[in-house]
């Protein structure tokens, strides 16, 4: 080893290529670890539809929903309706015998279509939603809270009376802005994704959602989803089905069929299949990038300490060398 080193004319040399194998070393990691545009939009992996409406009888249900609602309701690249929503109305259907004719559209014609009666049945609704208060809500089918998704973590609510909020159209929570004097601070958006994008534009400072719908929305933006830090519980939703008529009876068989769905465990299934994949894990949250920077840190560490070691031996073999040539001569 020292015969090795000794033929080492210029330590600083042998200092300078290990530094450099260390940041190419560091750049392949940080290349490889960081998550690109690719692997965040492929975190959304799409259920399977397993239950489907049988439409073998004799009377039919329109059912209208919003088009950009996952995972509740949404239009797939063959334009075939899809969704938590879509599935729960379909087992209600078979179990009603009702055939199924659904439309997806956006929320304000969907509105319009329940109360003119083109429509006998709305998904998605939110009991604190004024403007389908004309409808007639069955039990809830979901419970879950609304969540403000902010580029910077809001240390109380009273930090949203400082921020322009984006909402998408209908959303359950206006009246409860209203009675906080905060609805002056709200602008309404057709879809969540059009509330995502005027953030990310600077135009809004956070928007407004379901939980599971905004954590839906944001992995279909890539990186720039890493940009939304902040996550602040508003309140508590609970989504329905409406109807278009306040007809007792039919509203009593929905109650009663979704009331056994709940008991069998049909309802927990969907709920496994369509959400839970989705919900935000606060305990997650930038977790894979901590282990990933004191990894880097541990490496820092590491090879600095070879590097340091390295080097004290070459400058100390040069010494050596030069006082044996000294004694020689």
């Amino acid at each position: 080893m020292n015969d090795s080193i000794s033929r080492i004319r210029k330590p600083g040399a042998s200092i300078f290529w290990l530094a450099v194998l260390f940041l190419i070393i560091t750049g392949a990691i940080l290349v490889a670890a960081l998550p690109t545009r690719h692997s965040q939009e492929d975190q959304w992996i799409e259920p399977e539809m397993t239950v489907l409406p049988k439409n073998t009888f004799d009377r039919t249900l329109r059912v209208v929903g919003d088009i950009d609602y996952k995972p509740f309701s949404y239009a797939h690249g063959d334009f075939v309706p899809r969704g938590y929503d879509i599935e729960l109305v379909a087992e209600l259907a078979n179990r009603l015998e009702y055939n199924l004719k659904f439309q997806l559209t956006s929320w304000v014609e969907a509105v319009a279509m329940i109360k003119e009666s083109e429509a006998d049945l709305i998904m998605g609704c939110d009991k604190q939603d004024s403007s389908v208060m004309d409808c007639a809500f069955t039990i809830p089918t979901f419970e879950e809270k609304f969540v403000a998704f902010e580029l910077k973590q809001s240390e109380s609510f009273n930090d949203l009376y400082n921020k322009r909020i984006a909402l998408i159209e209908g959303c359950g929570l206006k009246e409860t802005m209203i009675r906080q004097h905060l609805w002056r601070n709200c602008f309404e958006y057709e879809t969540v994704t059009d509330c995502v994008n005027a953030v990310l534009r600077g135009e809004r400072d956070c928007f407004i959602a379901h939980a599971t719908i905004g954590e839906v929305a944001l992995r279909s933006f890539g990186r720039d989803a890493e940009r939304f830090r902040g996550r602040m519980d508003i309140a508590t939703g609970q989504m329905c089905l409406g109807i278009a008529e306040k007809n007792s009876e039919f509203l009593a068989k929905l109650d009663n069929a979704l009331t056994e769905m709940r008991a069998d465990g049909t309802l927990g299934r969907l709920q496994r299949k369509w959400i839970e994949p989705f919900e935000h894990d606060p305990s997650d949250a930038g977790s894979s990038r901590n282990h990933l920077i004191l990894f880097l840190a541990a490496l820092d560490l590491l090879v600095l300490a070879g590097i340091c070691v390295t080097g004290y031996a070459l400058i100390r073999n040069r010494a050596t060398e030069s006082e044996n040539s000294k004694s020689d001569a």
